[in-house]
C-alpha cells in the first residue's frame, strides 16, 4: 500500500517538493516529517528550483496563493516604473513583463524580491510571522490568519495607515475588552493614536506615503515582545 503524505500546501506543490527530498535518499516517513516541518521559504526555493517547474506568472501565483494565501489578482501594483510600461497595469501583467524583460534564472529568492518590488509583499516577513500570534489584513485580503492569533494588524489599500486590534480569541482568553496596557506605551511612542470607540490603535503617515518597512518591523516587534512575555500561554 502506497504511503499517504500529509497535505501541506496543494497536491501539485507538495509532490514537487517531495520529489526534491527523495533525491536526498529519505524514507517515506522522514519525507512526510520533513515536508511538515519545512519553512515556507525553503519550500518556495525547492519548488522553483525544480526542473519540473517552469517559472511563469501562473506558477508564481499558484505557489503564493497556496503557501501565503495571497490572491495576486487582488494585489496592488505599487511599482510606478513598471506600471508605466504596461498597457494593462494589472498584477499578473506586471509579473509577465518582468519575467519577459529580465532574462535570468528565477530562483525563489529572486521571486520574493520581485514580489516586494512590485506589490510590497514581503514573503520572508510573512514566513517569519507564522505562528507568532499575529493576523495580517492588507490590501483588502487576509494574508496571515489563525484562530489562535491574539492581535490583528490591518493596513489600507495604499499602505499609508495601520490599525492594531485585539482578536476575539484574545478577549476570550484574557477577559480584556481590547488591547492590553502593556502595548500602549510602545505604540504611543511610535505615533499611534488610540481610538476609544473602536478600541484599537491607529496610525497614518503624514505625507501619504506607504508606511516604511522599518516602521512595520518596529510595530511587529512590539507585538511579538508583548505576546512572548505576557500572553504566550494564551495561544
Amino acid at each position: 500500500m502506497a504511503y499517504s503524505f500529509s497535505l501541506k500546501y496543494h497536491p501539485s506543490i507538495d509532490q514537487i517538493i517531495i520529489h526534491t527530498l527523495k533525491k536526498e535518499g529519505l524514507d517515506e516517513i522522514s519525507l512526510d516529517s520533513r515536508l511538515k516541518n519545512m519553512s515556507k521559504i525553503e519550500a518556495m526555493d525547492r519548488y522553483f528550483d525544480s526542473e519540473e517547474i517552469q517559472v511563469n506568472t501562473e506558477s508564481i501565483a499558484h505557489f503564493v496563493h497556496h503557501a501565503f494565501y495571497i490572491d495576486l489578482d487582488k494585489a496592488y501594483l505599487l511599482d510606478k516604473e513598471t506600471s508605466a510600461k504596461l498597457e494593462d497595469p494589472s498584477p499578473k501583467a506586471a509579473i509577465n513583463w518582468c519575467l519577459s524583460n529580465h532574462q535570468q534564472e528565477w530562483t525563489g529568492e529572486q521571486i520574493r524580491a520581485l514580489l516586494i518590488k512590485l506589490f510590497g509583499i514581503n514573503t520572508n516577513g510573512l514566513a517569519f510571522l507564522e505562528n507568532k500570534g499575529i493576523s495580517l489584513y492588507s490590501k483588502k485580503q487576509w494574508i496571515l490568519r489563525q484562530d489562535s492569533d491574539l492581535f490583528i494588524v490591518s493596513t489600507g489599500a495604499n499602505d499609508i495607515d495601520v490599525y492594531i486590534i485585539a482578536t476575539d480569541f484574545f478577549k476570550l482568553k484574557t477577559g480584556l475588552d481590547g488591547l492590553p496596557e502593556s502595548l500602549h506605551e510602545n505604540l504611543n511612542s511610535l505615533g499611534f493614536t488610540y481610538d476609544h470607540e473602536k478600541m484599537c490603535y491607529y496610525y497614518c503617515t503624514s505625507d501619504n506615503q506607504p508606511v516604511p518597512d522599518a516602521f512595520k518591523k518596529q510595530v511587529l516587534d512590539s507585538l511579538i515582545e508583548v505576546i512572548n512575555t505576557k500572553y504566550s500561554h494564551a495561544m
